[in-house]
């Protein structure tokens, strides 16, 4: 089960339609070195994320449970069906940005919103083929 806050625009400002090409009249130029190539990489690497990079917007989601049902069962479902899931109600929840697990947290009320509070934040390192 997967509850959505809000759902996320995709547009940044200043956006350009899809399709559409920024023209330059800069010739476009490669390196002719490997070295040279790695030196860049590294200093983009060592700035951190662009600037436009931060601005993007994506959905935010908390995964409450999944599990596996057979679609007659789906749709046999009608208003007061409960449906069952092996996850015990104390347990973490998972935190996803753009459908990647980020953190997890437990669920807090603030006001009279539902909200996470982070308990643990997941790696940033590419997970391992």
């Amino acid at each position: 089960m997967v509850l959505t806050q809000e759902k996320a625009r995709a547009t940044t400002p200043g956006a350009r339609p899809p399709g559409s090409r920024a023209e330059s009249s800069a010739p476009h130029t490669e390196s002719s070195s490997p070295a040279t190539s790695d030196t860049a990489l590294k200093a983009c690497a060592a700035a951190g994320p662009p600037d436009g990079l931060l601005r993007l917007t994506v959905p935010l989601r908390v995964r409450v449970a999944e599990r596996l049902m057979r679609v007659r069962a789906i749709l046999d479902l009608t208003p007061g069906s409960i449906v069952e899931f092996d996850t015990p109600a104390s347990s973490e929840l998972d935190l996803l940005a753009n459908n990647r697990l980020i953190a997890r947290g437990v669920a807090v009320k603030v006001g009279e919103k539902f909200g996470l509070q982070v308990t643990r934040v997941a790696s940033s390192s590419p997970a391992a083929p």
